[in-house]
Parts: C-alpha cells; structure tokens; sequence
C-alpha cells in the first residue's frame, strides 16, 4: 500500500509488483501512474483506502498477477530513460 498524497515515486509499489502482491496506490503518489486504475484510491480517503485493501483481501485474484508491469522498472531501463530524458534537455 502506498497511502501518499505528495510521495515522488514510491520504489516499494514496483518491488511489490515484482513479487506478484497486489498494489493501491493513492492518487498523488508518483508510482500510481504504473498502476492500474482500478488499483488506485484518492488520497486521504481512509474509507477508499480500507475498501480497497479489503477487496484485495477477498477477492486476491480479482486482477492479473502485476509482475509484468514491474520488469518495465528494473535499474538498466530506468537508467536509459534517465540517460534519454536528459540527453533530450541539453
């Protein structure tokens, strides 16, 4: 869970993934945007949050298992979007 208004990425959303265990993310927090909709919650919404946290708890293969969406993440691709973004500002 990454229950985050301002969070700049949140490197435990993709190491979870990774793991196959599903993820909510709060609307806010940086790594929401890797995951799906359906997975993310608006911040500070305690009730949001609880809700999906138990929906995840009763129904845990409800949605595909998430690794896929981790290997997009690992440090040598990162690296070269790092390397390309920057190359693209100079």
């Amino acid at each position: 869970v990454q229950p985050s208004a301002t969070e700049g990425f949140g490197l435990e959303v993709v190491e979870a993934l990774s793991y196959n265990r599903p993820v909510v993310c709060s609307v806010g927090a940086g790594a929401s945007d890797i995951v799906p909709e359906s997975w993310r919650v608006v911040a500070c919404n305690a009730d949001a949050l609880a809700s999906a946290i138990d929906g995840w708890r009763h129904h845990p293969s409800v949605e595909p298992q998430p690794r896929h969406l981790a290997e997009r993440y690992t440090w040598d691709k990162i690296k070269n979007r790092y390397r390309e973004v920057w190359q693209s500002l100079l």
